[in-house]
This record gives C-alpha cells, sequence and structure tokens, in this order.
C-alpha cells in the first residue's frame, strides 16, 4: 500500500513538474510573439509612412507611442519593446528563432541584445548570432553574470572591439 501510494505520488509529482516546464515554455514562447508583434507592426508603419530614412524616427515615435497605448504601459517600456523586436530581426535572426522556440527566456534575450550591441561588423554579428543560437539553449541555469561573461569570451573571440568598447562606456 505505501509503495502504490509513492508511486501515484511520484506520477503527480512528474506530471506537474511537466506542467511548470510546459508553462514556462509557453511563456518565453509568448514573450518572443509579442516581440515579433511589435516588430511587424514596426515594418508596417514604415511601408506606411514611407523608407525615408529621415522619417525613421518619426516612425520609432509612432510604433512606440501606439504601442504604449495598448499594453498600457510607458512611452519608455514600449520603446524597449520595439528595440528588442527590431533586434530580433535586424542584429540576433538565429538567437530570436530560439526564442520564439521558448528554449530561452526573455531576461536571456536581452541580456544577449544587450552584450553584443557593440557589434558593427554585419559579417561578425552573424557568426556571434549563429554560435549563440546552438550555445545559449545549454546555459538555462546560469545566473544573468555567467551569462555575461560566455557572451562576452564568444564577442571577443569574433570582435574584440566590441567588448573594449563596451568597458571604456
Amino acid at each position: 500500500m505505501i509503495e502504490y501510494m509513492f508511486e501515484e505520488s511520484e506520477t503527480a509529482a512528474r506530471s506537474l513538474v511537466d506542467r511548470i516546464c510546459g508553462s514556462s515554455r509557453d511563456e518565453n514562447r509568448a514573450a518572443a510573439q509579442k516581440l515579433v508583434s511589435v516588430g511587424d507592426l514596426y515594418l508596417l508603419r514604415q511601408r506606411e509612412f514611407g523608407d525615408c530614412a529621415a522619417w525613421s524616427t518619426d516612425t520609432t515615435e509612432a510604433v512606440t507611442a501606439e504601442v504604449a497605448a495598448a499594453l498600457r504601459i510607458s512611452q519608455g517600456l514600449a520603446a524597449s519593446h520595439l528595440y528588442y523586436a527590431r533586434a530580433m530581426r535586424e542584429k540576433l535572426p538565429q538567437v530570436a528563432t530560439v526564442f520564439v522556440a521558448g528554449d530561452i527566456d526573455y531576461l536571456m534575450y536581452q541580456t544577449l541584445v544587450y552584450r553584443t550591441a557593440l557589434i558593427t561588423d554585419a559579417e561578425v554579428l552573424t557568426s556571434v548570432d549563429a554560435e549563440l543560437a546552438v550555445k545559449v539553449p545549454r546555459w538555462p541555469s546560469l545566473s544573468r553574470g555567467q551569462i555575461s561573461g560566455r557572451v562576452d569570451r564568444i564577442v571577443a573571440r569574433h570582435d574584440r572591439d566590441a567588448v573594449r568598447r563596451r568597458k571604456e562606456r
């Protein structure tokens, strides 16, 4: 009888842990999808307003205001959402794929974007993006500081100046 209750308890516990893990992945995917939608809105508004470089600030401000109103958040937080949404398309598309799949969370994604922000060479950024996309799903239990250190080492291998400029900043 006691053994049966233990097995039943373990089955219930496994089921609960599976639900917890599933919920976490769903939460990660939802955060990524929100940013994808913000990015889609930006592209839509950019097409509507024209692709003139002089208007990109106006487009950014318009989308920021629209997102802030829709989500009932500050302009600053909406601007942050737009910044990370654009990074998904323009800077780290392979990492974005991992994020959309739910394999990393929003905080890790933010850290990756922040730590790679000073890379200016498109080829270098593509290489770093590819390497991070492979490695970051294996870092779920690292602290933010540990993640930053690992990302900085990858960036330094590809573009030592990008890390040095960050330290100077």
